[in-house]
């Protein structure tokens, strides 16, 4: 029953700040790039914000204030997070520590869903390199598709048994079914005509 109370609560306060939040400010934007990890932070049941010292009213995401143990990750400013793109986008988002976080995930003010839900048990942990921490079932992730064009993507913490917390997110490009073919068909042409320079030669 307390469960269900704080999920609904979290539901409320989520709710709330999507109304309030709104459509994010462009000056308040930050562009972000594809291909690596970006380390963000929280405080309690609240939208994400940056880390420092890309976000100098940002947390400190580690409890050592650099990104992630395993080398991999950028610290981020505060949201909204944009970009463009002329192929399909998977944005994946994962929590790190303690399973005890969830997130709604929004693009443009518009609600994409949210997170798997974690084991809320403090005791389960992942550390702080998102690759680990995505492989855990016990820890909230998702996997999002995106489509081509301009992008503006923030994040509301839903559920959080502690002070504060860090989690990460990526953007990898999806190639169009079409382009993938083109660039089959490329590397086949490239692929018969050493071969046949090979057997002229």
């Amino acid at each position: 029953m307390r469960i269900g109370r704080m999920i609904l609560g979290s539901l409320l306060v989520a709710a709330t700040f999507i109304v309030v939040l709104g459509a994010p400010s462009p000056s308040e934007a930050v562009p972000v790039s594809f291909g690596t990890w970006f380390e963000f932070s929280w405080t309690g049941i609240t939208q994400a914000r940056g880390c420092q010292p890309a976000d100098p009213g940002g947390l400190d995401c580690v409890p050592s204030g650099f990104p992630s143990s395993g080398g991999n990750s950028s610290f981020v400013g505060a949201p909204a997070w944009t970009f463009t793109s002329p192929d399909p986008v998977r944005l994946t988002v994962t929590d790190a520590g303690q399973a005890i976080d969830r997130f709604f995930v929004l693009d443009s003010a518009a609600f994409l869903g949210p997170t798997s839900a974690p084991s809320n048990n403090p005791g389960d942990s992942c550390g702080t390199d998102p690759v680990p921490c995505l492989a855990d079932p016990r820890l909230s992730h998702g996997v999002f598709g995106l489509d081509p064009g301009a992008h503006s993507i923030d994040m509301i913490q839903i559920l959080n048994e502690g002070p504060d917390g860090a989690g990460y997110f990526r953007l990898d490009p999806v190639p169009e079914p079409a382009t993938l073919l083109l660039l089959g068909t490329t590397l086949t042409g490239l692929g018969l005509a050493r071969w046949r320079q090979r057997r002229q030669g």
